[in-house]
């Protein structure tokens, strides 16, 4: 084969294109266990001083289903074109002279929104000879279509309509069975993900979201120590409607007052809450955009017993055992590095992890973590909220960090406020 390439998208356009460019008599065979849209009529449309044939499977699942239109197999047959019966056809291809195209895709309206894939290529002339051997093995086990064939089996298909429907309802609430089991055994594996889904049926009650969609811009970092400007391509939250301001979010049913309103203040970082992974980030806003930022933090604060100040990171909370969105680490003279392990679940602070381990000399595990609880880790939880989710100021007020990516080029998603103990923090969800 020459000229192969492979398609992981939409392929339609090529077929077409195919059926224009063929010659004068050149046969064309499609096989398509699934008919459906415009597709191959248009293709008929073009092919009308050509040999076209068209393979199909006369199944009353795919008829009674949907994905086999036989007003298009009585359109084809009224021009005068073959059309083949093949029982247990699951092949997809289409040959026009020596230009092959085989894969997943149906001629189906369907499938130009699937995600299909596709191989394209010239074949050789052996190997278009022992093809078309092939395709006329198949055609002597085929059916011809005829039109008075089509209606019995639609007569047939009918017969059975109310039955089948009545089964396909029956499927899908098992269907639906089986997925509700599934969230049902995850949620109950981890208390945390129950809270996640009441925040998910929840947050909307109080704050409008505001839906947005992902744009892909540069951004231009200057680095302090070397002397060289780096370009970034990132991605960012731009909304929707062309004039909607993104640090403005309205409550419920807004009215015309101020009270209605909250504003993201510009140069300070919020938290946000990504309910698909349960991811937390920071982010930053201005009037037209919203950015994500970087995810660790060594922050001011510090508690007795401690050495230097307190440093946060936030994370997905898959990537970690115990299942932990916020890790915490300090150092201390006598414990040497404290770890701590935290999930924010949007209404809670859950501790799911807690170690020590030497830092710059031997230091003895902790076994009784009792001895410590009241020095180390209440402090760490009493306080992790406040720093956590109030708004803070970049280091510097006029550059910031640098943005990170973290969301699909394109997507359309939408952005909802929550409070905290009267702190806030933003929930981000597909729209």
């Amino acid at each position: 084969m020459t000229n192969q390439y492979f398609l992981f998208e939409d392929i339609s356009s090529k077929w077409l294109e195919m059926a224009k460019e063929a010659k004068f008599g050149q046969e064309i065979f499609i096989f398509s266990p699934f008919i459906t849209g415009n597709l191959i009529v248009d293709i008929s449309k073009v092919t009308s001083d050509k040999s076209l044939f068209v393979i199909t499977s006369l199944s009353p699942s795919a008829y009674l289903g949907g994905s086999l239109d036989v007003d298009i197999l009585t359109n084809l047959l009224s021009k005068g074109i073959p059309v083949f019966h093949l029982t247990n056809l699951h092949a997809k291809l289409m040959l026009v002279g020596s230009n092959l195209t085989v894969g997943s895709q149906n001629f189906t309206e369907g499938g130009k929104h699937n995600v299909e894939s596709s191989i394209v290529c010239d074949i050789s002339k052996k190997q278009l000879e022992n093809l078309e051997g092939k395709i006329t093995d198949i055609l002597k086990k085929a059916y011809a279509i005829s039109e008075a064939m089509l209606v019995k089996f639609i007569c047939d298909c009918e017969k059975l309509r109310e039955q089948y429907d009545e089964t396909q309802k029956l499927l899908d609430a098992v269907d639906n069975e089986i997925e509700q089991y599934v969230e049902t055994e995850v949620k109950r594996r981890n208390p945390g993900l129950q809270e996640v889904e009441v925040i998910k049926a929840d947050y909307e009650k109080d704050f409008a979201s505001i839906p947005i969609q992902v744009h892909e811009v540069e951004y231009y970092n200057y680095d302090k120590w070397i002397d060289y400007k780096e370009y970034l391509s990132y991605f960012t939250l731009k909304s929707s409607e062309s004039n909607e301001v993104l640090n403005i979010f309205f409550r419920s049913d807004p009215k015309e007052s101020e009270d209605h309103l909250e504003y993201l203040e510009n140069q300070k970082r919020y938290l946000c809450f990504e309910l698909k992974n349960l991811q937390l980030f920071w982010i930053c806003a201005n009037k037209k955009q919203i950015g994500k930022f970087s995810q660790g933090l060594e922050t001011d604060w510090q508690i007795p017993g401690t050495l230097g100040n307190i440093s946060i990171f936030l994370q997905n909370p898959y990537e970690a055992e115990d299942f932990a969105n916020i890790k915490i680490q300090f150092d201390t003279q006598e414990y040497g590095q404290i770890s701590i392990g935290v999930f924010f679940s949007g209404v809670s602070f859950i501790l799911k992890s807690y170690a020590n381990m030497p830092k710059d000399k031997p230091v003895a595990v902790i076994k009784d973590w009792t001895i410590v609880w009241p020095l180390l880790i209440e402090p760490i939880m009493t306080e992790l909220p406040s720093q956590i989710l109030t708004p803070f100021e970049f280091r510097s007020k006029n550059t910031g960090e640098s943005p990170n990516r973290l969301f699909e080029a394109d997507k359309e998603m939408k952005l909802g406020l929550q409070k905290y103990e009267d702190k806030l923090f933003y929930i981000l969800d597909d729209a």
